[in-house]
């Protein structure tokens, strides 16, 4: 018979069912008050196993390291239990993992505090950065509520109000999803539902079953196996509307630092830092914003970690490999990834975009035209069309040059590639127009933004008002 000792101050509802539980299946179940135990640093004690369920979590996580130490097996171990309870651990080992993660900001002062709310932006939740009971929880809404509440806790100073953990606010609708881990199963999930942001039972929230789907799933096992595994409660929060997480950003030369480094506009947005390409875990979906040519050489590699992947460069925007060669001067090194691809004008394939893994984002300057010529070009014979675009420096990419350095650029209008671009191979193919579409972009003293007069000359005789309706 097991002896199954269960380390708890209070006997609640939680408490008496797994004691009725255990001794349905013929275990011995001993209750070991906390406020009765006296530990030496050589004890005897009569149990096999311990689970931990005592309310203190000083006291519960002392108990588990002297229960560890007599060679006791506890549930959850005591790592585990530290590494759970540390809620700056557990941010930092969730984010390491690829697991998304609401920002978090730590400072150590009142002051510092405030600076960090200011800058992460209100609301700000204040946790204590220990325990797993959800208490001492505020939602501070402004800078004055900040002020005050950061104000008491210097001057209750207690270890647990001594560390200021800041967490970007999440708007719910109306519920979070509880999901119950042990070892490598997930168990069940929860939702909890009220009206409170805090939707906990303690708060009125009211408890419905929620289907445990194989993204929920691989979620919460990924986040047990970030703390280390064990008997373990997930808290997922879902968002009132569609939302995308950024898990990770690479970058080679930028692997490491802090990603507002780089873009300091996004200081109070992202707390991410580049990690190197060969980093990358598994995703739900992957932007690659890599120079012509690279995405090819790595997209049998690349279609492995995400199950969606939207290409931003140009190498599966054309269908037939053979253009590569003529447009871009070189040969396509993975054509069989080129008939799945969809080419990403919702406009003109919305149907497939939903339903295709892979999407290659258009060009720029073809986008501009595509998309005004696309209704004309399907009803109307056409001859000829002439298009004249004006951009800026962004669509020159991120490799510094003449056509790109604002004092060259500055009062000065600049043909680019009068003949030959490559986005009119775009046009081509998305309009069905081989040899009847003349393009000539201009570069202008603009940053970002295109402007493209288009003409366009019918090969049958239409007035305004006929194209117009």
């Amino acid at each position: 018979m097991l002896n199954l000792g269960l380390l708890c101050t209070q006997i609640k509802v939680e408490e008496k069912l797994l004691m009725e539980e255990a001794g349905c299946r013929v275990h011995n179940v001993i209750k070991a008050d906390m406020r009765d135990l006296v530990f030496g640093l050589e004890n005897y004690f009569p149990f096999d196993v311990v689970l931990a369920r005592d309310f203190m979590h000083p006291r519960d996580l002392c108990a588990l390291f002297l229960l560890e130490k007599a060679n006791i097996r506890t549930v959850n171990s005591y790592d585990v239990a530290r590494r759970c309870s540390d809620k700056v651990a557990v941010s930092k080992l969730l984010r390491k993992n690829g697991i998304s993660t609401p920002d978090v900001l730590v400072a150590f002062t009142p002051e510092s505090a405030l600076q960090a709310m200011d800058r992460m932006g209100y609301p700000v939740i204040l946790k204590p950065a220990v325990g797993t009971w959800g208490q001492l929880l505020a939602k501070v809404n402004d800078r004055e509520g900040a002020e005050a509440l950061l104000e008491h806790k210097d001057h209750l100073g207690s270890y647990y109000h001594s560390i200021f953990y800041m967490q970007k606010y999440i708007p719910k609708p109306g519920r979070d999803i509880q999901v119950i881990v042990v070892g490598d199963e997930v168990v069940c999930a929860i939702y909890r539902v009220g009206k409170h942001w805090i939707t906990h039972p303690d708060r009125g929230a009211e408890i419905e079953n929620c289907p445990v789907t194989k993204e929920l799933q691989d979620l919460a096992l990924k986040a047990a196996r970030a703390v280390g595994g064990g008997v373990l409660s997930i808290d997922v929060m879902e968002t009132k509307d569609a939302n995308v997480d950024i898990a990770a950003i690479t970058s080679r030369s930028q692997a490491g630092k802090p990603v507002t480094r780089a873009h300091p506009n996004l200081r109070g947005v992202t707390a991410l830092k580049f990690s190197a390409p060969d980093e990358l875990q598994t995703y739900d979906t992957l932007f690659l914003a890599l120079p012509h040519g690279s995405s090819m050489e790595q997209m049998r590699e690349l279609t492995k970690v995400a199950d969606r992947v939207i290409d931003l460069g140009a190498d599966f925007r054309l269908k037939n490999s053979e253009d590569y060669s003529t447009w871009y001067g070189y040969e396509h090194k993975c054509p069989e990834f080129l008939k799945d691809f969809v080419y990403g004008i919702p406009e003109l394939h919305r149907e497939e975009i939903q339903k295709t893994r892979w999407v290659a984002v258009p060009g720029c300057t073809s986008t501009s035209a595509i998309i005004p010529l696309w209704p004309l070009v399907k009803k109307y014979r056409v001859k000829l069309i002439v298009v004249d675009s004006k951009v800026g420096s962004s669509a020159g990419g991120l490799e510094p040059g003449p056509d790109s350095h604002h004092p060259e650029r500055a009062g000065v209008v600049r043909s680019f590639k009068p003949s030959g671009h490559r986005h009119l191979a775009e046009m081509e193919q998305e309009l069905g127009l081989a040899k009847q579409i003349s393009f000539s972009p201009h570069a202008v003293e603009l940053i970002r933004g295109i402007l493209s007069t288009i003409h366009v000359f019918m090969e049958d005789a239409f007035t305004e008002k006929d194209i117009w309706q």
